[in-house]
């Protein structure tokens, strides 16, 4: 018996069914798609009217069509046949395995999409079925993600042919390390290996996850990472490098593309040597950039073009604190800075052979984001390592002497300050040094005391615009804790009576959006129906303009004007 193959979900079955599964048109079809009913010798644009249009309006009415429609059109007819092969098809599609049928749909692209925008393949499953085809395939993807987990080996097969494809832009590396594969260094020295060869890569995100106290995939000095010679030209804009530990192939990506990054987060790091750091600060086209506060970060200042800076605080040394202070007194290029305090929570190690913990943490009020699925995302919101929590304890005088560090020159150009740590951080003193910052607009806190609250005024920060305090209201339900609570109202109308030109937003959900078995009576209610969708709330008490970007800010939606 010849294996045949259905053309219309691809999939192989023996010649002797495709003797009743011949359709009207010619084409086959395996007995399971003939099943459903429908013709499939039909094909959604086989119509006159339509295919009486030329090939260029064709190709655009293809792009909305579904990928298993567009393979029925290649059943109707030679010329649509052809169409749906034309680039602008497939270039805007992305593709992924999340579900049964996006897996098949992903399948048909590598079949037969000559590109796509984005390809990802995170279920093991979809990893070892798809890893032969991907290596054969003709579709070149712009996004690449991957989740390889145990299947490195495929890994390597599918990230090694769309680098040989080329038009590779974005790369997005997730994967859990467990201890109890065999060889797991080696190949994850072969997966890394190629990132280094792929020309054009713009953007790159890696993540390591580790359990059961591993350690690093590659060591520093490691011998395992093959870096080609000659190597490409410098082409990474930007990087993400979500691992506690630096690691070889860090150092090899930040020499190699050092002349073109110009966004690096290191976030995750407990600490970064002192060449790590040189390194970054030879970087002539660094804006944005993200790494502990370790000794040795007063070099910074020599950035150029560093204007963006993201500080995450982990029980830092003296010295360390020192060169953070030393630093934001004479960094006078900086526009936003963001600090953050975070502590690594270890895992007590498993029976062997037992799987891996789940992908994400156990949820928490101040959980960080440990998967990341694209370099486009906000980079703020991607510095996150796994098994990483809010401290809110420890290092509670680091983060007020960074505040009076910055203040203290004098001739601070931060106009944005984010400061995401707990309210005891944050004494009410502190809001003393804001006359400091005199060209702050925008104040960020993810909490706040009622001191501070209170030292908010016109007098102490002219400038400042715009406050935004994530939890505001302790009650779950912000409906009801917020809108409905006369005492938080009160709270925030005396803010706004005392800042009349400030904006105020909060961090705003419902009952729904917690998925509470009932809704509290507010909610039952049905009233302030048009925040029920709200993410950020936002408040005023002046006129709504049209030349106030920040009430025009579409991220939030605005209450309306706030009578005192």
């Amino acid at each position: 018996m010849m294996p045949g193959n259905c053309e219309h979900c691809l999939e192989g079955f023996e010649a002797e069914e495709l003797r009743p599964s011949v359709l009207p048109s010619g084409h086959t079809s395996c007995p399971s798609c003939l099943r459903t009913g429908e013709d499939r010798s039909r094909c959604p644009l086989q119509d006159a009217e339509l295919l009486r249009l030329p090939d260029a309006v064709l190709v655009q009415v293809l792009r909305f069509v579904d990928v298993f429609d567009v393979v029925r059109c290649r059943q109707a007819c030679r010329r649509l046949k052809a169409l749906s092969t034309h680039p602008q098809v497939w270039q805007h599609r992305a593709l992924d395995d999340s579900s049964r049928s996006a897996a098949r749909a992903l399948r048909v692209a590598l079949e037969l999409a000559p590109c796509a925008r984005s390809l990802s393949v995170a279920a093991r499953a979809s990893l070892r079925a798809l890893a032969r085809l991907a290596a054969k395939t003709s579709c070149a993807a712009e996004e690449l993600c991957l989740s390889p987990d145990d299947y490195v080996e495929e890994a390597v097969l599918v990230l090694q042919r769309q680098a040989d494809l080329g038009g590779l832009k974005s790369l997005t590396l997730e994967c859990r390390l467990n201890p109890d594969v065999t060889g797991y260094e080696r190949e994850m020295g072969d997966l890394l290996s190629i990132v280094f060869t792929i020309d054009g890569l713009e953007e790159l995100s890696v993540a390591f996850m580790f359990w059961r106290g591993m350690t690093m995939p590659l060591r520093a000095g490691t011998k395992l990472l093959q870096v080609p010679s000659p190597c490409p030209k410098p082409s990474l804009k930007s990087l993400i490098y979500s691992v506690s530990q630096e690691d070889a192939f860090l150092q090899g990506l930040l020499r190699l593309h050092g002349p073109t990054l110009e966004k690096v987060a290191l976030g995750g790091m407990i600490d970064l040597s002192l060449p790590a750091m040189e390194a970054l600060v030879s970087m002539a086209s660094l804006q944005k950039l993200c790494v502990p506060l370790t000794e040795g970060v007063d070099l910074l200042r020599a950035c150029p073009a560093l204007t963006k800076l993201t500080l995450v605080v982990h029980r830092p040394s003296p010295q360390a604190l020192a060169d953070g202070e030393e630093l934001l007194r004479s960094a006078t290029t900086l526009t936003t800075l963001k600090i953050k305090t975070y502590r690594y929570t270890r895992r007590e190690p498993g029976p062997k052979g037992t799987k891996p913990p789940s992908r994400s943490p156990p949820p928490s009020a101040y959980s960080a984001k440990c998967v990341i699925r694209g370099c486009s995302s906000d980079m703020e919101e991607l510095m996150a390592l796994c098994y990483i929590e809010n401290e809110g304890r420890n290092d509670g005088l680091v983060v007020p002497a960074l505040v009076k560090a910055l203040a203290s020159s004098g001739c601070s150009r931060v106009e944005r300050l984010a400061l995401c740590v707990n309210k005891d951080q944050l004494p009410a003193g502190l809001v003393g040094v804001l006359p400091g910052l005199g060209a702050l607009k925008d104040l960020r806190l993810q909490d706040v005391s009622d001191g501070f609250l209170r030292g908010i005024r016109h007098a102490v920060a002219p400038r400042l615009t715009r406050l935004h305090v994530w939890w505001l209201a302790v009650a779950e339900c912000k409906h009801g804790g917020l809108l409905h609570d006369k005492a938080e109202m009160r709270r925030l109308k005396d803010l706004l009576r005392r800042h009349p030109g400030l904006h105020v937003t909060v961090n705003y959900s419902a009952c729904a959006f917690h998925g509470a078995q009932g809704k509290c009576r507010h909610c039952k209610a049905g009233c302030h129906a048009a925040f029920k969708d709200a993410v950020h709330l936002g408040f005023f008490t002046h006129d709504a303009r049209q030349d106030c970007d920040v009430c025009n800010d579409d991220s939030v939606v605005w209450h309306e004007r706030l009578r005192l």
